[in-house]
Protein backbone atom coordinates (compact mmCIF):
# COMPACT_ATOMS: atom_id res chain seq x y z
CA UNK A 1 0.00 0.00 0.00
CA UNK A 2 0.83 3.47 -0.40
CA UNK A 3 0.37 5.77 2.43
CA UNK A 4 -1.42 9.48 1.88
CA UNK A 5 1.85 11.45 2.33
CA UNK A 6 3.13 9.65 -0.77
CA UNK A 7 0.64 10.43 -3.33
CA UNK A 8 0.35 13.47 -5.23
CA UNK A 9 -2.26 14.51 -7.67
CA UNK A 10 -2.51 16.78 -10.40
CA UNK A 11 -5.60 17.87 -12.53
CA UNK A 12 -5.23 20.15 -15.60
CA UNK A 13 -1.80 20.37 -15.46
CA UNK A 14 -2.19 21.72 -11.43
CA UNK A 15 -1.00 20.12 -8.06
CA UNK A 16 -3.89 19.96 -5.83
CA UNK A 17 -3.99 19.43 -2.05
CA UNK A 18 -5.40 16.61 -0.85
CA UNK A 19 -8.44 16.25 1.50
CA UNK A 20 -9.52 13.15 1.94
CA UNK A 21 -8.07 9.79 1.29
CA UNK A 22 -9.28 6.23 1.79
CA UNK A 23 -8.60 2.81 -0.05
CA UNK A 24 -11.62 3.65 -2.85
CA UNK A 25 -11.90 7.43 -2.88
CA UNK A 26 -9.44 10.26 -2.80
CA UNK A 27 -10.67 14.42 -2.72
CA UNK A 28 -8.88 17.17 -3.50
CA UNK A 29 -8.96 20.59 -4.18
CA UNK A 30 -7.15 22.63 -7.13
CA UNK A 31 -6.15 26.30 -5.77
CA UNK A 32 -7.88 27.91 -8.61
CA UNK A 33 -10.83 27.38 -11.54
CA UNK A 34 -9.75 24.97 -14.18
CA UNK A 35 -12.23 26.57 -16.69
CA UNK A 36 -15.18 24.52 -18.21
CA UNK A 37 -14.27 21.38 -20.44
CA UNK A 38 -12.20 18.46 -19.88
CA UNK A 39 -9.30 17.97 -17.64
CA UNK A 40 -6.42 14.98 -17.04
CA UNK A 41 -5.97 13.73 -14.31
CA UNK A 42 -2.80 11.99 -13.21
CA UNK A 43 -2.82 10.49 -9.46
CA UNK A 44 1.20 10.02 -8.69
CA UNK A 45 2.23 7.67 -5.79
CA UNK A 46 6.36 8.11 -5.11
CA UNK A 47 7.63 8.21 -8.80
CA UNK A 48 5.18 6.37 -10.72
CA UNK A 49 1.59 7.19 -11.80
CA UNK A 50 -0.69 4.66 -10.68
CA UNK A 51 -4.17 6.32 -12.06
CA UNK A 52 -4.81 8.23 -14.88
CA UNK A 53 -8.28 10.15 -16.48
CA UNK A 54 -10.26 12.82 -17.45
CA UNK A 55 -12.82 15.10 -15.63
CA UNK A 56 -14.75 17.44 -16.62
CA UNK A 57 -14.95 20.83 -14.67
CA UNK A 58 -17.74 23.14 -14.78
CA UNK A 59 -17.86 26.76 -13.08
CA UNK A 60 -20.96 25.35 -10.75
CA UNK A 61 -21.42 21.35 -10.53
CA UNK A 62 -23.02 21.84 -7.02
CA UNK A 63 -23.10 18.67 -5.02
CA UNK A 64 -24.55 18.87 -0.86
CA UNK A 65 -23.05 16.33 1.81
CA UNK A 66 -25.21 13.83 3.19
CA UNK A 67 -25.27 10.82 5.36
CA UNK A 68 -25.39 8.22 2.58
CA UNK A 69 -22.11 10.28 0.75
CA UNK A 70 -24.06 10.30 -2.72
CA UNK A 71 -25.42 13.73 -2.22
CA UNK A 72 -28.75 12.10 -1.67
CA UNK A 73 -31.13 11.42 1.30
CA UNK A 74 -30.36 13.28 5.10
CA UNK A 75 -28.26 16.37 4.51
CA UNK A 76 -25.76 16.66 6.99
CA UNK A 77 -26.34 20.20 8.58
CA UNK A 78 -26.39 22.10 11.48
CA UNK A 79 -29.29 23.92 13.07
CA UNK A 80 -29.67 26.91 15.02
CA UNK A 81 -32.55 28.46 16.83
CA UNK A 82 -33.00 30.91 20.45
CA UNK A 83 -28.84 29.72 21.21
CA UNK A 84 -29.41 26.16 20.75
CA UNK A 85 -27.88 24.34 17.67
CA UNK A 86 -27.39 21.06 16.95
CA UNK A 87 -26.91 18.33 13.76
CA UNK A 88 -29.66 16.87 11.12
CA UNK A 89 -28.94 13.85 12.35
CA UNK A 90 -28.24 11.53 15.50
CA UNK A 91 -24.93 9.85 16.19
CA UNK A 92 -26.74 6.21 15.37
CA UNK A 93 -27.72 7.98 11.89
CA UNK A 94 -30.87 8.79 12.75
CA UNK A 95 -32.58 11.93 11.75
CA UNK A 96 -32.74 14.37 14.42
CA UNK A 97 -36.32 16.44 14.92
CA UNK A 98 -35.94 19.63 14.09
CA UNK A 99 -38.67 22.63 15.40
CA UNK A 100 -39.15 24.75 12.01
CA UNK A 101 -39.89 27.98 14.50
CA UNK A 102 -42.05 30.97 14.08
CA UNK A 103 -41.82 34.64 12.20
CA UNK A 104 -40.62 36.02 14.60
CA UNK A 105 -38.31 33.07 16.24
CA UNK A 106 -37.44 31.37 12.84
CA UNK A 107 -35.04 28.46 12.91
CA UNK A 108 -31.62 28.89 10.44
CA UNK A 109 -30.23 25.68 8.55
CA UNK A 110 -26.50 25.61 7.82
CA UNK A 111 -26.46 23.07 4.69
CA UNK A 112 -22.94 21.95 3.23
CA UNK A 113 -21.27 20.91 0.14
CA UNK A 114 -19.43 22.31 -2.39
CA UNK A 115 -19.25 23.01 -6.18
CA UNK A 116 -21.19 26.02 -5.83
CA UNK A 117 -18.13 29.17 -4.96
CA UNK A 118 -18.58 30.34 -8.26
CA UNK A 119 -21.51 31.20 -8.33
CA UNK A 120 -22.06 34.97 -10.58
CA UNK A 121 -24.41 37.64 -8.74
CA UNK A 122 -27.22 36.62 -11.16
CA UNK A 123 -26.79 32.70 -11.02
CA UNK A 124 -30.40 32.01 -9.12
CA UNK A 125 -30.83 29.88 -6.52
CA UNK A 126 -33.78 28.18 -5.09
CA UNK A 127 -34.27 26.47 -2.28
CA UNK A 128 -37.84 24.50 -1.60
CA UNK A 129 -38.40 22.21 2.39
CA UNK A 130 -41.75 20.40 1.81
CA UNK A 131 -42.60 22.46 -1.13
CA UNK A 132 -42.78 25.66 0.83
CA UNK A 133 -40.04 28.42 -0.07
CA UNK A 134 -37.17 28.83 2.02
CA UNK A 135 -35.51 32.16 2.41
CA UNK A 136 -32.08 31.83 1.32
CA UNK A 137 -29.13 34.09 3.20
CA UNK A 138 -26.48 33.53 1.94
CA UNK A 139 -24.45 30.61 -0.66
CA UNK A 140 -21.26 30.62 -1.03
CA UNK A 141 -17.76 29.70 0.11
CA UNK A 142 -17.91 28.70 3.85
CA UNK A 143 -15.67 30.64 6.40
CA UNK A 144 -12.00 30.29 6.02
CA UNK A 145 -12.49 28.35 2.77
CA UNK A 146 -12.16 24.74 4.48
CA UNK A 147 -10.25 22.93 0.89
CA UNK A 148 -13.47 23.63 -1.70
CA UNK A 149 -16.57 23.45 1.65
CA UNK A 150 -18.90 25.24 0.54
CA UNK A 151 -22.70 26.54 2.44
CA UNK A 152 -25.89 27.41 2.20
CA UNK A 153 -27.42 29.50 5.16
CA UNK A 154 -31.78 29.03 5.42
CA UNK A 155 -34.60 29.95 6.88
CA UNK A 156 -36.83 27.29 7.65
CA UNK A 157 -40.31 27.83 6.52
CA UNK A 158 -42.70 27.87 9.55
CA UNK A 159 -45.45 26.59 7.89
CA UNK A 160 -43.40 23.31 7.85
CA UNK A 161 -44.42 23.18 11.69
CA UNK A 162 -48.13 21.64 10.34
CA UNK A 163 -48.73 17.97 9.48
CA UNK A 164 -46.55 16.96 12.92
CA UNK A 165 -43.29 14.83 12.79
CA UNK A 166 -42.42 13.55 9.26
CA UNK A 167 -39.43 14.06 6.96
CA UNK A 168 -39.82 16.34 4.26
CA UNK A 169 -38.07 17.11 0.40
CA UNK A 170 -35.44 19.69 0.26
CA UNK A 171 -35.23 21.05 -3.58
CA UNK A 172 -32.50 23.00 -4.24
CA UNK A 173 -31.61 24.54 -7.63
CA UNK A 174 -28.71 26.53 -8.16
CA UNK A 175 -28.13 28.09 -11.36
CA UNK A 176 -30.44 25.58 -13.06
CA UNK A 177 -28.68 22.91 -11.80
CA UNK A 178 -31.14 20.66 -9.37
CA UNK A 179 -29.30 18.86 -6.50
CA UNK A 180 -30.46 16.22 -4.20
CA UNK A 181 -32.99 15.46 -3.69
CA UNK A 182 -32.19 15.87 -0.12
CA UNK A 183 -34.20 15.03 3.18
CA UNK A 184 -34.58 16.30 6.43
CA UNK A 185 -37.15 15.45 9.80
CA UNK A 186 -39.63 18.76 10.87
CA UNK A 187 -41.79 19.08 13.55
CA UNK A 188 -42.21 19.85 17.02
CA UNK A 189 -40.11 17.47 19.03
Amino acid sequence: GVSPDQLKVWIGGQPCGLTYVSDRQLNATTSSWLGAGAQAVRVIAGDRVVASGEIESARLAPSFFTLNQQGTGLQKAQFLRRGMSGLSYQADGSPTVIDPGTASDPTYLILWGTGWRELASGDPVLVKMGGFPAQLLYAGRSGGDQGGLDQMNLILPPALVEGGVRDVAIEVTVAGKAIGPLSLRVGKP
